[in-house]
């Protein structure tokens, strides 16, 4: 038996932000929008390069407190942990995202990669491609 990696999910609080903020940071392209009562979820599909992410907003949420914790706390975490993309300016990126903002985990650590979260607090590791 072969197996192949086919997406990797997030559930978000808000579909449209989401979509809006992998489109903008790092050049997904929304594909797929849904909407699936039996599953009291609505989504889209974002696809960048072969890579494909499947948001999913909840009908009902279940909160969780996803900002606490620094970098060492996060990387703690059993179960989903974090994913990585590359991006051809790091230092670009990273200046970018702090200047609007965005939560950033880590500094820039070695001129290589850092870590922040998404509008949801999924974390995300950014490297150099």
């Amino acid at each position: 038996m072969t197996a192949q990696m086919v997406h990797f999910g997030i559930s978000v609080f808000d579909l449209d932000r989401s979509v809006e903020w992998y489109c903008r940071y790092f050049g997904f392209v929304e594909t797929k929008r849904f909407n699936k009562p039996e599953l009291e979820i609505s989504g889209a599909t974002l696809t960048l390069g072969d890579g494909m992410l499947e948001i999913l907003a909840p009908f009902r949420i279940c909160k969780s407190d996803a900002s606490a914790g620094g970098l060492i706390e996060n990387l703690r975490n059993v179960g989903s942990n974090h994913f990585a993309l590359s991006v051809d300016s790091v230092a670009e990126c990273f200046g970018q995202m702090k200047t609007d903002g965005v939560c950033m985990v880590s500094e820039l650590i070695g001129g290589k990669f850092f870590f922040c979260k998404d509008p949801d607090g999924t974390l995300v590791e950014v490297k150099q491609a």
